[in-house]
């Protein structure tokens, strides 16, 4: 179960990083949903070991939280440097 709550909580963070962040394009958002669960999923089982067998503890889920929000900021960065060094060099 505490599995399952990481990456929903990931998704969800994922989704709404994509929305607030204006990303409309299908590729960004769904980018956005999998950072969200990879960096809700690698923080949560970093805080605690128990997360697969026994369900997700509130600190695990605060820092599964805390992880979903890096990962889509880094990849986010990550993308706009891209992004704009590709238009630089046209």
């Amino acid at each position: 179960m505490g599995l399952a709550l990481v990456i929903i909580i990931g998704a969800i963070l994922g989704w709404l990083g994509a929305f607030l962040l204006g990303r409309d394009d299908v590729f960004g958002g769904t980018i956005n949903v999998f950072a969200g669960i990879a960096g809700a999923l690698f923080a949560a089982t970093r805080a605690g070991p128990d997360l697969l067998p026994y369900g997700a503890s509130a600190i695990e889920l605060i820092w599964g939280c805390l992880g979903a929000a890096l990962a889509i900021i880094i990849v986010n960065l990550a993308s706009d440097l891209i992004t704009s060094s590709a238009e630089h060099r046209s």
